[in-house]
């Protein structure tokens, strides 16, 4: 089946799709990674206030921040560490 469909059956069966633009995402409570499908802009929203930090160059990108944003390539993939 093609992935828009499993997408579409997946929403309809009551999942919470993390990314509306296909990203693969994964993550836990001191880290997310993202992997991109097309170029743009991307918000990160995390579960409590936190420092987040590009865990590639270790620059923090907020400090008690309850999300942020982060430009994206097409395709990349980026990781950001919470603390």
């Amino acid at each position: 089946m093609p992935a828009e469909l499993l997408r579409s059956l997946a929403i309809y069966g009551g999942c919470n799709p993390w990314s509306d633009l296909g990203d693969v995402v994964a993550a836990n409570g001191n880290m997310v990674a993202i992997h991109s499908v097309r170029p743009g802009g991307r918000t990160i929203h995390l579960p409590s206030s936190a420092r987040a930090v590009d865990a590639v160059t270790g620059k923090a990108i907020g400090r008690k921040a309850k999300s942020f944003r982060s430009e994206m390539k097409s395709p990349d993939t980026r990781v950001f560490l919470f603390e």
